[in-house]
């Protein structure tokens, strides 16, 4: 489990985070959704120790996060950021097992490559293994990158939770590719004990692929819970100031036209 309580951040006396407690839990996908500035991105760092909260506390399996060591939180959490520019003319295997360099000190093991591999294979991009990272189009290394970040927390024959925090993953991909990965989402965290957090604007992605859903609205937790619970009219007007129509296509199947 991983839980906030009570976190708020502030930068030049601005309040980017106000008083959030919530707790995730293992087996879940919970995505993150708002208004641009409402401080999606910001929580993302906070959750996964890249920013340190102005106030309150973060624990995973009910330690405090702060007290993991880099080198620690490495191989349990794997953050996948907006911006993931290499310089380096690196083959794309390479790139793969940057994600693994946190299990080993000098050279990989067996089990790292046989990782790399089977991540490689989840994201259909073994074709590319030998293909200069920089050579490829901007959707091609965002499924590099999804494979580098799930080679990194990869559980191998273990029960131990580990946290995936995805922030605006589907830039760059169109829309078979987006549909493609949270499909990829969901089947992996059936196979490994995962708390996945993420950000995404596409309402409409976040009903379908979401266990549960938390909006923000300038900094303060307006609702969190299943996607029908958060999404609702009401909701969306008052965070987004557009009114959408809901289509109730079944019993499991809801769309927001806008």
């Amino acid at each position: 489990m991983l839980k906030a309580e009570n976190i708020s951040y502030q930068i030049d006396n601005k309040t980017l985070l106000n008083n959030i407690s919530i707790e995730f839990n293992t087996g879940e996908t919970t995505l993150i959704v708002g208004a641009n500035g409402a401080g999606k991105s910001t929580l993302i760092k906070v959750l996964s120790k890249e920013l340190n909260p102005t106030a309150g506390t973060i624990t995973f399996n009910k330690q405090p996060i702060q007290s993991f060591k880099t080198s620690e939180l490495a191989k349990v959490r794997a953050v996948l950021s907006q911006s993931n520019e290499l310089a380096f003319p690196l083959l794309v295997e390479e790139v793969i097992m940057m994600g693994r360099y946190p299990h080993f000190d000098n050279k990989p093991a067996a089990t790292d490559i046989a990782i790399c591999k089977q991540a490689m294979e989840l994201f259909d991009i073994t074709k590319f293994k030998d293909r200069n990272f920089l050579t490829l189009s901007g959707g091609e290394k965002q499924r590099v990158h999804f494979a580098r970040i799930v080679a990194q927390i990869w559980n191998n024959n273990t029960t131990e939770t580990k946290l995936l925090f995805l922030d605006e993953p589907l830039t760059f991909l169109d829309i078979r590719f987006q549909l493609d990965f949270m499909n990829i989402v969901k089947e992996f965290i059936k196979q490994q004990n995962l708390i996945i957090i993420g950000v995404l604007h596409d309402l409409n992605l976040a009903i379908k692929y979401a266990d549960k859903i938390l909006l923000l609205d300038n900094g303060n937790l307006l609702k969190y819970g299943t996607p029908k619970e958060v999404l609702t009219s009401e909701n969306i007007e008052k965070t987004f100031k557009i009114t959408p129509h809901l289509y109730q296509k079944n019993k499991e199947e809801t769309y927001l036209i806008f």
